[in-house]
């Protein structure tokens, strides 16, 4: 088992934008950035030894941006729904380092969560009740749930074969919904 702690990832959906902050986080978007992340350190430095702020953040801030930006612009090249549903999720996982992430669509109507894409699950996800798990959980309550040990939680649902440790769930409302 890894040192690191484990963390299965769920982001629902019913807008595509999504920031995060974490302390000393950084993605490697590569060749897909406009800008190489040790640029982003060098103009932080100078912006901050300018304006008395602090480069690291202002790295960390700069990454983030860039990461936007390029997920704009996989976005505005990506025609299919199912598509833009993957690269978010990539992304979002690629940021917290999680092993296991869905994305998951709130239908009020039916009452379930449809999942539109997932990443690290032996089995194929399926339609869920809103009642149920952690994600659903989040998304009643229309708040972002962090559970640092899921074995705390008689919410969580296990899919991960009791591998995940933690589960992060940010229901994404759009207009109110």
């Amino acid at each position: 088992m890894n040192a690191r702690r484990d963390t299965c990832l769920t982001i629902l959906t019913g807008m595509l934008l999504c920031t995060a902050a974490g302390a000393g986080t950084t993605v490697d978007l590569t060749a897909e950035a406009s800008r190489p992340a040790a640029n982003d350190m060098v103009r932080a430095t100078v912006f901050a030894e300018a304006s008395g702020s602090n480069p690291g953040e202002l790295a960390r801030r700069v990454n983030q941006l860039t990461i936007l930006e390029t997920i704009g612009r996989q976005l505005a090249a990506a025609t299919h729904s199912h598509r833009l549903f993957e690269i978010i999720l990539d992304y979002a996982l690629d940021f917290t380092h999680s092993r296991w992430g869905n994305i998951a669509i709130f239908d009020p109507a039916r009452q379930i969560l449809e999942f539109k894409a997932w990443r690290g699950y032996s089995n194929p996800l399926t339609d869920l009740a809103v009642s149920k798990g952690i994600c659903g959980k989040a998304v009643l309550t229309c708040q972002a749930i962090n559970t640092p040990d899921v074995t705390t939680d008689a919410n969580y649902l296990d899919f991960t074969n009791g591998e995940a440790r933690s589960q992060l769930s940010i229901p994404l409302v759009n207009e109110g919904k």
